[in-house]
């Protein structure tokens, strides 16, 4: 499958990173990430190029990883210092070296050309990620579909009352009648908005516990920043307040990660602006949102991969609904984008 690779792919969570070495799959690649002693975080291939053991299942001493099966040794460039059977070193005893940054909570690493590497193409630092005034709560999903249909199912969140009835207490219309919700679209280069007004209406139980009123106006704004990554924001505010930044403000990081063509690694963070230092109001919040991707939108999303059989959804010719908008103008740049990344020339140290 092509992915768009001169691009940045989250890793993980910078705070899940110890000691220990981590193994994983992205873009089909299998990789290793490491933070040695001086707090610098690596990434390399991860695979040992001998019999291609998984080097994060090694040992790591002093910035070197023993391979597990062999015990030939690298370095945090991905030179071989090591081959304790024999003098001579393969010339292919060696690993790939990606570029790394760390931004917005999490690890992220450029998987294309690294003299191409761009930190400007990072989400933009979200100052609710550092803040001291928000309480932050961490997950992850692993997602056994497509990345595209996680993008899709982000971006189109007219889903949400008819998915989401036990862990947002969403209601669905009734049949016949038409969604009250009305929906924004629009384009900014990289970036993809797909924005949600639901007006007033009942405050549905997940935010009851920090949202002290019956009634509430919601707004809901999801952004993609291509290819793969998205930020939202919900902003809860009482009935008649004109100021959408006046009430809960419940901001929050959906990174998604293609493991290969028919998988996904789902890194989720959620803030909020009120009862932060209460642990259990975090766990609590978490779990409803777990319990949204994880328990609903997953098991559909795997039954849509499961019969649509391919990657490749235009290539079924599926019906285009107007909320279809924001998804379907992802997918077709992000055609675009590959296509112009096939033609660049490889940077040549």
């Amino acid at each position: 499958m092509k992915y768009l690779r001169n691009a940045w792919y989250c890793a993980g969570w910078e705070q899940d990173l110890t000691d220990e070495p981590r193994g994983i799959k992205m873009l089909g690649q299998q990789m290793l990430i490491l933070r040695t002693n001086d707090g610098v975080i690596h990434a390399m291939d991860g695979a040992c190029p001998h019999r291609f053991a998984p080097l994060y299942k090694g040992r790591v001493e002093n910035g070197i990883v023993q391979c597990p099966y062999h015990g030939l040794e690298f370095n945090t460039e991905g030179k071989c210092v090591h081959n304790p059977h024999s003098d001579v070193i393969p010339d292919k005893a060696a690993l790939k070296k990606y570029p790394v940054a760390v931004r917005n909570l999490a690890i992220w690493v450029w998987m294309g050309d690294p003299e191409k590497a761009d930190e400007s193409l990072l989400v933009e630092e979200m100052e609710w990620a550092q803040s001291s005034e928000y309480a932050t709560g961490y997950g992850y999903t692993y997602v056994n579909a497509n990345y595209q249909l996680v993008i899709d199912n982000l971006l189109d969140l007219t889903h949400a009352p008819f998915m989401h009835t036990m862990s947002f207490g969403g209601v669905p219309p009734e049949f016949g009648k038409k969604s009250p919700v009305k929906r924004e679209f629009k384009v900014d280069g990289r970036r993809i908005h797909s924005n949600y007004f639901l007006g007033e209406r009942d405050t549905i139980g997940l935010f009851k516990p920090f949202f002290p009123h019956d009634r509430c106006q919601q707004f809901s704004f999801m952004t993609l920043h291509q290819p793969t990554n998205l930020t939202f924001e919900i902003s809860i505010i009482e009935a008649g307040e004109e100021d959408r930044h006046s009430g809960l403000q419940i901001p929050s990081f959906h990174f998604i990660t293609p493991e290969d063509e028919k998988t996904a690694h789902y890194f989720y963070a959620s803030g909020r602006n009120t009862h932060i230092d209460d642990e259990q109001v975090t766990t609590m919040m978490m779990a409803g949102v777990k319990m949204a991707f994880q328990n609903e939108d997953e098991p559909m999303i795997r039954s849509i991969q499961d019969i649509m059989g391919t990657p490749d959804l235009f290539s079924l010719s599926p019906a285009i609904l107007a909320s279809d908008a924001a998804g379907v103008a992802a997918r077709r740049s992000l055609d675009k984008m590959i296509a112009e990344e096939e033609l660049e020339p490889l940077s040549i140290k």
